[in-house]
Parts: C-alpha cells; structure tokens; sequence
C-alpha cells in the first residue's frame, strides 16, 4: 500500500480588497499672498464641515464649511471669516455640547503685556447664513468682547492649542504648564465662559513635541513615546470650596466635590453656583473653584517600540535612547487606537484602555494600559491624516513624505497577539497587520498638508491650490 501523500500547506491568504476609485477636484481658495501653509478641520463629530486656513503671517481665514468646486458656485459659496494677525500659529476648534456651537479659539501675544492673549470664533449649529462670528470671552470673572488675557499664564516663547469636545488644552512653554479648560456659553448665548479645571505641571526632563485632545483623552507627544492623561480624572478632580458670606457660618465653608465629569466620553463642564436667582453668567456664587494639579510624570507613559529595551524614563542610558526619536504628531485612529509620527518618519500604533484605580467616589483615579506597534513602510514619513472610525478591519489613513506626492495606505486588523492585558508593558510585537499602499497620488505643487474630510476621503494643501481627494 503506497504510503498517504504529505500534508498540504494551508492556503495562502486572500488577497486585499482592490482599490476603490480615486476621484480629485479642486476647491477654490481666496486669493492671498502668501498662500496659506497648513489646516485646521473642526472635529469629526462636528455637524459642520467648518475649515481654518492659516497663513505664515500669523493670520487666518475661517469657512464655515468646504468651499464648493462646482462651476459658478463662488457667489454661493460661504465667504470666509478673516482672523487677523498675530495668530501666533496657535489655534484649534472645539465643539461645546450640547448646544452643538463650533469654537475657533486663537492665541496670540500682546506688546502691552507678557500674558498669553485669547480670541474667540463661533459658528452656530444651523444658522440661515453660516458665518463665524467674534464671540466675548469670560475667565475668573474678568470678560473681554475681543481679546481676553489670561494674565496667570505668561506667552513667553511660544503656546499650543489643542481642542476636542467641551474640553481645551493650552500649553505655554515660559509657564512649563498645560491648562485644561472647559469652555461653555454663558446665559446670553454669546459670551464663552472658560473654566481651569486642572493645571498639569511641565518637567524640564519632559519636553513636549505634539499635544491631541481626542476621545477623551490628553496625549503628549515626548521624546521616545506619548504620555496619556484620562480626561475624566482631569475633569472631576477639583473641589468647591464655599467662601465667607455675612451671615454664614462656618458650615457655609465646608468643601463639596465638583460636578465635573464625562458622558459617553464627551466632558462635561461643572455649572457655576447661582445666588439670589440671578442668571448664571450674571450670578454672585460663593463658591471659589480650586483647580486640580497634577505633574506631568503622572500620566501614563509609554515609548516607542524601539525604545523599548528601557522603559526607565528617568534613567540615563534610557534618557540617551529616548534623545534619538521624538513623538511629533498624534491622530485618532478609533476610540482607543492612536496612530503616532515620530521624528525619524515613522509610524506607531498605540492601543490604550482606560482602567479606574483607588476607591471611592472622592479618591477615584484612572490609569491607562497601553500597547505599541510600529508599521513598517519604505517612507519617511513628514505628514499624515487618518479620519477615526469604529472598524477594526480595514483603516485607509494617508501619508506624504513633503513633497509631491501622498499614498493612500490601509492598515488591516490592528490587533495585539502576545496576550499581555496585565497592564504592564513588556515585549511588544507587530501583530496581524497588514499594511499596503492601495494608491498614489502625485502632485505638481509641493504638499503642505493634509486632513482628512472622512474615512475615505482628504484636503491636500499644495502651494496655492487645495484639492480634495476620495475613494468613493
């Protein structure tokens, strides 16, 4: 009897799905000169597809939505909201629920004073003639109809600016502080009232390279790898102590915890006291809101894959590791998933879960368990868009090296294999993800940017000409 014929190797595996069309139209731009540099899109989750131009001479134009392509479409086209200079190239948008109000918020210096100067833009959810509009600002009771100074935070060298939802993150560099504000509208339906809800202290050891506000979270770009701070923890942390009244005794100073918290991932900011039934914008609370402090090395920290040989960040050979690459730019890939650029060009996956610590409601902390994955492509990679969706199938996100061209990519199953959810950051490894450049666009101006307008589609700024670019 011949002997059975030897096992057949299993099948190899199915092909990727094939690209889908790429179409690409140009959208007009207003003429300027300079030509604008980079972008800014308000939030996914926004109703509005509302866009910022920023220029170099610290300038911008706000468009409540994108700028037709159609043929005639110019007179009908939303006309753009100029923001003057000095825009110190620190702005971003946030969306206030539950009002659905988008925020343009920019920060600039002042020669009359050191103090880092704020303006405000805010686009109603679904006015008859969409248009930014200046907005008053309110801090600590003092309010401004166009430009509000925050004289505790020096401008110094420079700030940034990052917004999500109901939640604000202003770093200054000459104050080694982040300020997390949640921003709200006051009673008369204009003014937007800012409130610190906590204050993260800066080290000198732990510069920041990129600052995201996304899903929930505050991400800092560091050398080596990206610190994450719950947003919750952020939010609830500080307390209401009521302040000395006539009449009132000392049970009328006793301390509450604040209302501050999170919905469905969306922050929510605490309501000021109301005194003697009086509006809320116009009320005399005897309650003074501390704000919570935190250092910067108690978010959670995670490096790089390559420089995980030595997670001691505080170590001098690990300190020398962590020199070599630098976290410069943070997208959401979906609610838990972050795809990282670092300064050698190239990219890291960062998959967080957020886990409570502590007990009791008062004392409740959060700590994130994170896992690192780096994507291998023959790229240094100098831009990078990528639109956050629920699928854990297939992600199209889009990269450019700066210069004339951008390849659309995806990314299948972007999943952890070595089975470590005991929180503690051991060996990581690439795992079952597929990644393939599914086309090629070249372009006959230089890139400057890119963002994308949904899970398929994207804004290339060239130089003087923007166009848009999809699959479907």
């Amino acid at each position: 009897m011949p002997p059975p014929p030897p096992p057949q190797p299993p099948p190899p595996p199915p092909p990727p799905p094939a690209a889908p069309p790429l179409s690409a139209r140009r959208l007009p731009l207003p003429p300027s000169h300079p030509p604008p540099t980079s972008l800014l899109l308000a939030p996914p989750s926004s109703p509005a597809r509302a866009l910022a131009l920023l220029f170099p001479d610290s300038s911008a134009h706000l468009f409540p939505s994108l700028p037709s392509s159609a043929t005639g479409a110019s007179a009908s086209s939303p006309a753009p909201t100029p923001v003057p200079s000095p825009l110190a190239a620190a702005a971003c948008f946030a969306l206030l629920l539950p009002s659905s109000h988008l925020l343009f918020l920019s920060a600039h210096p002042s020669p009359a004073s050191p103090a880092v100067h704020l303006r405000a833009y805010s686009l109603a959810p679904a006015p008859a003639f969409p248009r930014f509009a200046p907005s008053p600002l309110s801090f600590k009771r003092h309010a401004s109809a166009s430009v509000l100074p925050l004289r505790e935070l020096p401008f110094g060298l420079g700030v940034r600016l990052a917004g999500g939802v109901n939640a604000v993150a202003l770093l200054s560099l000459a104050a080694a502080q982040i300020w997390v504000l949640a921003p709200k509208f006051a009673t008369d339906g204009r003014t937007v009232e800012l409130h610190k809800c906590a204050v993260v202290e800066l080290e000198p050891a732990r510069p920041v390279y990129a600052m995201e506000v996304a899903m929930g979270r505050l991400l800092l770009g560091e050398a080596g790898g990206v610190r994450v701070f719950p947003l919750r923890g952020l939010m609830k942390g500080g307390k209401e102590k009521q302040g000395k009244k006539e009449g009132v005794g000392a049970a009328g100073r006793k301390s509450v915890q604040r209302k501050n918290g999170m919905i469905n991932w969306l922050v929510v900011p605490v309501r000021r006291g109301i005194h003697g039934g009086g509006g809320e914008g116009d009320a005399v609370s005897t309650c003074k809101l501390t704000t919570l402090r935190v250092k910067q090395s108690s978010g959670s920290y995670c490096p790089f894959l390559l420089a995980s040989q030595n997670d001691d960040h505080n170590s001098k050979g690990s300190v020398e590791l962590l020199k070599l690459e630098k976290a410069v730019s943070i997208h959401p890939f979906s609610k838990n998933k972050f795809l990282v650029l670092d300064s050698y060009g190239l990219l890291h996956v960062f998959s967080l879960s957020t886990m409570e610590v502590g007990s009791g409601a008062a004392r409740k902390q959060y700590s994130e368990n994170i896992q690192t994955y780096r994507l291998d492509y023959p790229m240094k990679v100098q831009l990078s868009a990528v639109f956050p969706s629920s699928s854990i199938k297939m992600q199209i996100f889009w990269v450019s090296d700066g210069g004339h061209s951008v390849h659309v990519m995806s990314a299948l199953d972007i999943e952890s294999t070595n089975g470590n959810d005991d929180g503690v950051i051991g060996e990581r490894k690439l795992a079952t993800i597929q990644l393939s450049a599914i086309e090629a666009i070249f372009t006959s101006e230089r890139v400057q940017d890119i963002v994308p307008i949904s899970k398929d589609s994207v804004l290339i700024l060239g130089q003087g000409n923007m166009f848009l670019y999809g699959t479907s």
